[in-house]
């Protein structure tokens, strides 16, 4: 049977030296769950620590609206009746009405997918640098809209990729410091033969 976590992880005191933050950084990464290889993958819960994938797979990077509001990037309680239920929500803004989006939509509907985004702030250690979508249930498009007067969408596509009941209320990707876990996260960007 598996463990809940019953205790706090220490006291809850209002520290002037914590660093809180308000938003995201402009660069995002998004990979395709099936191309996750989970024997090589690091995670302990609530921090994966290496991200691996299988052979010839690659991750690709998606632009996060620079200009406030960027709204919808949110975590929700589901006050599920037994254990854990949070439904992670990240905006995506793919802007043009193009072939090459009409296949991205299809891509984020009928896959699931795993995105790394990171905060503008980044805690003391670079621990909270990197938040991490999906891992656990996948992430999949809903409420896909072409808007071709809206503004948030600059007459483009836009949608929210949605993992639903995840168990842990939040995952962190730190491979070792801001530095490396970027570093770790461009690397996954080509495949083996580029």
């Amino acid at each position: 049977m598996a463990e809940c976590i019953n205790d706090l992880a220490g006291d809850i005191l209002q520290d002037c030296n914590t660093v809180y933050g308000v938003g995201v950084e402009k660069i995002a990464y998004l990979i395709k769950k099936s191309d996750l290889d989970e024997s090589a993958t690091t995670y302990t819960k609530p921090k994966i620590t290496k991200i691996a994938l299988k052979s010839g797979k690659r991750a690709y990077r998606f632009s996060i609206p620079s200009k406030t509001p960027y709204n919808g990037l949110i975590y929700e309680d589901q006050n599920a009746e037994i254990g854990i239920a949070i439904n992670k929500t990240l905006p995506l803004r793919m802007l043009a009405d193009s072939p090459a989006n009409s296949q991205n939509i299809e891509a984020f509907k009928n896959e699931d997918w795993v995105a790394v985004y990171e905060n503008k702030a980044k805690g003391a250690d670079g621990s909270q640098a990197f938040c991490v979508i999906g891992y656990e249930q996948g992430a999949s498009m809903q409420n896909a809209t072409l808007d071709k007067y809206g503004d948030g969408y600059n007459g483009g596509w836009g949608g929210d990729l949605i993992e639903q009941n995840a168990p842990t209320p939040q995952i962190f990707f730190d491979a070792g410091g801001i530095d490396a876990s970027r570093a770790a996260l461009e690397a996954l960007l080509c495949t083996p033969a580029e």
